[in-house]
């Protein structure tokens, strides 16, 4: 990976300007002294020269003030512009606080083969190289950029242990079913190649169930397989290797950018971020709140529902209630009749 924030001039303006002034200022204060020096000896030639050059006091103080203005000019200039990209370092600085996270050196420490896989593809991802890129990554390359070399690399970590891997599993099974040595569990397979390596014991012990004389024969048979494709074994190592390389050289590099940015734009870019991050923590509070009165505010499907409950409720009630003087009536016409 190859990082590349400050520009030339943004990372060495205050020293171009700090070795220009004391170079400038040294070489006139020289000059005066060895005018006056020749002044003083009465030297025909310098007589001569210092006659032509009068005023050369004055002239060496004009260009002097003329070359400290012009510096000043150009720090103005520099301090500005590193100013106005506040905005876009503030972005590359999040942006690389985030991939902090994923080539951060801890990471690295008693690393398995699968878990080399599995911080490729968390890289990958998130990173946007994985699936669909309509979506904004969570990590976006401004600031650094993924080299051929590295891109690579990780291609040919993957592609090599995928093809170890089934190397390995396609043999091993065969072998298995041809001799008909008995399984502890339904399927056998190797999912990480360290793991199988270098403790094959271990590894035959937690999977099948052998014999001493079973044991002896397939340790042999893997023993020569593993020589068979020692080559690539070997190579998928060495990539192992560069692989811890890059992240711990790329986990300095971007330690160094960060205390740089955080050097140059000191408080105000905290601040920023820090209300930034209020401001997330206050919204997502917020979404909760509203999901929240959501789930208990009735929908339409609800009321109509409720509504419709309701309706029949009261729809009966009149039905008994109608029954009722229906009964009535016929009572009263009985007594009339009576």
């Amino acid at each position: 990976m190859k990082f590349k924030v400050f520009g030339f001039h943004e990372r060495l303006y205050q020293w171009i300007a700090f070795i220009s002034v004391v170079l400038i200022t040294t070489g006139c204060v020289a000059y005066y002294l060895v005018l006056k020096d020749y002044s003083a000896t009465g030297n025909k030639a310098a007589n001569r020269f210092l006659i032509e050059f009068q005023d050369s006091s004055f002239i060496i103080g004009v260009v002097y003030a003329l070359f400290l203005f012009i510096v000043g000019l150009y720090l103005s200039s520099m301090s500005s512009r590193v100013q106005n990209l506040y905005y876009h370092r503030k972005e590359q600085y999040i942006n690389i606080k985030r991939l902090s996270e994923v080539v951060s050196v801890d990471l690295m420490h008693d690393v398995s083969d699968d878990k080399y896989v599995s911080m490729i593809i968390l890289h990958r991802g998130f990173t946007g190289r994985l699936g669909e890129k309509k979506r904004r990554p969570y990590i976006i390359e401004d600031g650094f950029k993924y080299t051929s070399k590295y891109l690579k690399l990780e291609d040919d970590l993957l592609s090599l242990r995928s093809k170890l891997l089934e190397l390995y599993n396609l043999k091993i099974n065969k072998y298995i079913d041809c001799y008909s040595l008995k399984k502890k569990h339904l399927n056998v397979f190797i999912h990480d190649l360290d793991e199988f390596l270098l403790d094959i014991n271990s590894w035959i012990d937690k999977h099948i169930e052998v014999t001493e004389i079973q044991r002896k024969a397939f340790l042999d048979y893997i023993r020569k397989l593993v020589a068979t494709v020692s080559q690539d074994d070997k190579k998928h190592n060495r990539n192992k290797l560069k692989f811890e390389r890059i992240y711990a050289k790329s986990a300095r590099k971007v330690k160094n950018i960060t205390f740089r940015i955080e050097k140059v734009y000191g408080a105000r870019l905290h601040n920023d971020i820090k209300f930034e991050d209020n401001i997330t923590i206050n919204l997502n509070e917020l979404e909760k709140l509203i999901n929240r009165l959501t789930d208990k505010t009735l929908s339409y499907d609800d009321l109509s529902e409720l509504l419709s409950d309701q309706n029949n409720e009261l729809q009966g009630e009149i039905n008994t209630v109608h029954a009722r003087l229906h009964e009535l009536q016929e009572m009263i016409e009985d007594i009339r009749g009576y």
